[in-house]
């Protein structure tokens, strides 16, 4: 048997095989969740502030994306995921990018494939107020994010 489609008809059987491959919630199984927002806080008075965002991947890891306000203009900053919570400061776990500052103070940086088992309850983002060594903390946000029973590690 041969099957023989128009533009139209291949056109919507791709169409239909991509929907049905994705789903119509794209949170569903399979697919990461949507993103997620934290608040980085200002530490001991620094006057740094943001957000984190929490981006899933497919898989076991997701995308950290920060950004920073009212740094020093042209300042770097290196930041971390570390074990603990902001209150009760811990172990470096993992290095996200480091932020440096535009002439405005502020400043971004995205980090990919950050693992998923360190972007839950227990661990802490922090940017520091130098680059090497890091020295004290200027912002820090505690991840109370947990994954999703069904969606295979994501957010």
């Amino acid at each position: 048997m041969r099957l023989i489609f128009g533009r139209l008809g291949s056109a919507a059987l791709v169409l239909t095989a991509a929907t049905a491959a994705c789903g119509d919630d794209p949170a569903g199984p399979g697919n990461p969740s949507p993103p997620v927002s934290l608040s980085m806080n200002a530490v001991d008075a620094s006057g740094v502030s943001g957000t984190a965002t929490v981006t899933a991947l497919f898989g076991d890891f997701s995308t950290v994306t920060v950004s920073l306000q009212s740094l020093a203009p042209g300042s770097s900053h290196a930041g971390h995921v570390h074990r603990g919570s902001c209150a009760n400061q811990g172990a470096i776990d993992f290095g996200l990018a480091p932020i440096t500052a535009d002439a405005q103070g502020n400043g971004s940086a995205t980090t990919n494939g950050v693992p998923d088992a360190l972007l839950t309850p227990g661990f802490y983002l922090q940017y520091h107020v130098a680059l090497d060594p890091p020295g004290a903390p200027l912002a820090c946000a505690d991840i109370s994010i947990a994954p999703p029973p069904d969606s295979g590690g994501g957010y």
